[in-house]
């Protein structure tokens, strides 16, 4: 258990940082009209956005179907398509199967690009923002009376259903919409989780409620100040995932952020980096930096937390990063702007460990794909023991011929980890995202077709197909319990299921036995002779109550013995 102590969302030496979060309560709440952000202060709301050209239905995915490369033994459902969902980005599913999907229509159109679009008077103007606000000066100065045409398109949040359980959307909505302001990015990231919804959108991190009807309600910014540079499209702010210790996780891209909240602020205008902070907002704080543009976050089993990082389109290759308290990837914005990429290129800074390596930086744990887009952790249950262990990650290229979903594994190397047994499992989609769901299915966005989007998305299920009746009556048996009642469940079936074969079904558990303060439980199962993943929940949860009681100025007597007994555990793990 020492490793678990050293690497699970603890800041090394230190565990009090883990435990302690910063003081301060959750902002206030801000209203909204119903599926209109409020607008960011400072700032004047645009006119209403002009409503997404949509690509009309057609039979286009029966002749992608049979394009696609599977394993032997899967198939491809199709469950969702445009006019239903368009221009897929990254999507969510809850525990009752709804989908929450962003979609992008602002490409080029409201967000711009200093290497695609952009003039040197912009490049040297971005190179001077430090603040969201001095990017919205600078951009009213350059762009003039054309500043009206950037805020026509809008990025939105839609939300599908299968109302009747066939196996293919029904109902679609849209559930929040206007995010087309100046300073507005991409809507990039999505979370949902038992009627909460969680949207990143430069500048803004969102909470919104699902109140049953697919329309959000109650929207509040979290947080606001992301996004102080124009940087690369598609550098924004995404990544939302729910970590092992009960908070959200999300990343950003090089764009930079100079966030002030809970009497401090956290800036960096030149990298990209990943953030943490309670579901309410409160409690913010910098994981990790110097990351050029890290799309997702995944877990393991261990909690330890893995991201892949964008290459610079020189000689660099993509990186898939462990990310590490207080890790630095050595990314630095500006250096894009230079040919040779400056000393990102001249000292290496992307590759793995090799001798005379600068000792700064932490160095990637591996190379895989080109453009890393979704990426997501196998939960333990739905698909065939191949899969047990293994991430999977959307490479978008462009076309589809071009464009796959990896998998591969991580093992231990030292302090950290190394890519191991890697393979092109699904080819031929052009993926954005990928999620294991709650019906044992991989989901796979598909943006169709292009870089700047057609209006058209597809939302793939590739599954193994059926005839195995135990597989069968686990992802069965996963499902019911995810959708389930928690609240009313017996607590000493919450203590069995901390071992359950499914890490959701294992973190819901543990989040139960949290909300309900039960620390003597989660003491009993680490400190006995549980099962090694029972442990590590018990351990994490145990984490979350002693935070929790930090912030209320409280004790709790069975948390840190527990958690210090570990430390002395025969499982080194």
């Amino acid at each position: 258990m020492r490793s678990l102590l050293r690497r699970a969302s603890i800041v090394p030496g230190c565990l009090a940082l883990l435990l302690v979060p910063a003081a301060g309560a959750s902002p206030p709440a801000v209203p909204t009209a119903g599926v209109g952000p409020p607008a960011v202060p400072g700032i004047e709301p645009p006119p209403p956005p002009r409503e997404p050209r949509l690509a009309a239905a057609s039979d286009e995915a029966g002749a992608a179907r049979g394009a696609l490369a599977l394993p032997e033994g899967f198939v491809a459902e199709l469950w969702a398509a445009e006019p239903d969902l368009a221009n897929p980005v990254a999507f969510s599913i809850d525990e009752r199967g709804r989908v929450y999907v962003c979609e992008a229509f602002r490409a080029h159109k409201g967000v711009g690009d200093n290497v695609r679009i952009n003039d040197e008077r912009w490049l040297d103007a971005d190179l001077a923002n430090d603040t969201v606000d001095e990017r919205f000066e600078s951009m009213l100065r350059l762009l003039g009376d054309r500043a009206a045409e950037w805020v026509v398109e809008t990025d939105r949040l839609r939300r599908l259903v299968d109302a009747d359980g066939d196996g293919r959307a029904d109902g679609a909505t849209v559930f929040a919409t206007g995010f087309n302001r100046l300073v507005e990015g991409h809507g990039a990231g999505v979370l949902a989780r038992r009627g909460e919804v969680w949207y990143a959108c430069i500048p803004n991190l969102w909470s919104f409620r699902d109140p049953g009807d697919g329309v959000a309600a109650d929207g509040r910014v979290l947080h606001t100040g992301y996004g102080v540079r124009t940087a690369i499209q598609g550098h924004d702010l995404h990544g939302l995932t729910l970590g092992p210790d009960g908070r959200v996780w999300f990343s950003i891209g090089d764009r930079g952020y100079a966030v002030a909240h809970e009497g401090r602020t956290w800036a960096d205008p030149e990298s990209g980096a990943v953030f943490r902070c309670e579901p309410d907002g409160s409690g913010l704080e910098v994981v990790a930096t110097g990351l050029r543009n890290p799309q997702e976050l995944a877990f393991d089993d261990l909690g330890n937390c893995f991201t892949c990082d964008n290459n610079t389109d020189g000689a660099d290759r993509t990186r898939l990063v462990h990310v590490m308290a207080g890790g630095d990837s050595g990314w630095r914005g500006p250096v894009q702007y230079l040919p040779d990429r400056g000393p990102f290129n001249r000292e290496q800074l992307w590759r793995t460990p090799f001798e005379g390596q600068a000792a700064w930086v932490l160095p990637p744990v591996g190379h895989v794909g080109a453009g890393p887009a979704g990426f997501a952790a196998y939960p333990g249950t739905g698909l065939t023991p191949w899969f047990a262990g293994r991430f999977f990650l959307a490479d978008f290229r462009g076309t589809a011929a071009t464009s796959l979903v990896h998998t591969f594994r991580i093992r231990p190397r030292g302090a950290s980890f190394e890519m191991a047994d890697h393979d092109e499992t699904f080819r031929h989609v052009l993926a954005t995202d990928v999620e294991v769901g709650p019906d044992g299915a991989l989901w796979v966005s598909d943006w169709v077709q292009g870089w700047e989007g057609e209006g058209k998305g597809r939302l793939w299920r590739f599954l193994p197909a059926a005839g195995d009746t135990a597989r069968d009556a686990v992802v069965a048996e996963v499902r019911g319990l995810l959708g389930g009642d928690w609240i009313t469940r017996d607590a000493e079936a919450l203590r069995a299921l901390l071992g359950h074969a499914d890490r959701r079904v294992r973190r819901e558990a543990q989040f139960e036995l949290v909300r309900r303060g039960d620390g003597a439980r989660l003491a009993a199962v680490a400190r006995g002779e549980a099962p090694r993943l029972a442990k590590v929940h018990a351990l994490e949860g145990l984490g979350q109550i002693l935070r929790a009681a930090a912030r209320a100025g409280r004790t709790t007597a069975e948390a840190l013995p527990a958690i210090l007994a570990a430390t002395a555990d025969a499982d080194a793990d």
